[in-house]
């Protein structure tokens, strides 16, 4: 059986008389003997509300890829654009390396010209798109 830890989550307000006034959160505290507990109201912390919480070693895990996966639609975009890009980078290199051992112009290394000149349009138009993604990126 995975191990257990028994926990005191604590919600805590800042007090009117304090530097953080009205400023709130969340603190985790041990259940034997944390001294937080005791010595923050002496700050001016005050507690608003508390539960305890069991949490199991190996459990729960997925709960975290709500919130560590959560990415705004921006970043979603620019790492779609990256991995194009990538892509695209990877077979241009394998091209010129191709071409380089063959002793070749880069449009030899292909089966065709077309082929070629569809590779520098999937090129072109990776490179565009992350132009656009990263200009949107700096422009927030």
């Amino acid at each position: 059986m995975a191990a257990a830890q028994e926990l005191i989550v604590v919600y805590w307000e800042w007090t009117a008389e304090t530097k953080h006034a009205g400023a709130r959160f969340w603190g985790c505290h041990a259940r034997d003997n944390d001294g937080r507990i005791r010595d923050w109201p002496k700050i001016g912390l005050q507690p608003l509300g508390a539960a305890t919480v069991t949490v199991r070693e190996g459990e729960g895990l997925d709960l975290l890829g709500v919130i560590c996966g959560a990415r705004s639609e921006c970043a979603n975009e620019i790492a779609e654009c990256l991995k194009d890009v990538l892509a695209h980078l990877v077979a241009a290199t394998s091209l010129i390396a191709r071409a380089e051992d063959i002793k070749r112009r880069p449009s030899r290394a292909v089966a065709s010209d077309a082929m070629f000149a569809q590779m520098i349009q999937d090129y072109e138009a990776a490179i565009s798109r992350a132009r656009a993604a990263l200009s949107k990126a700096e422009g927030q």
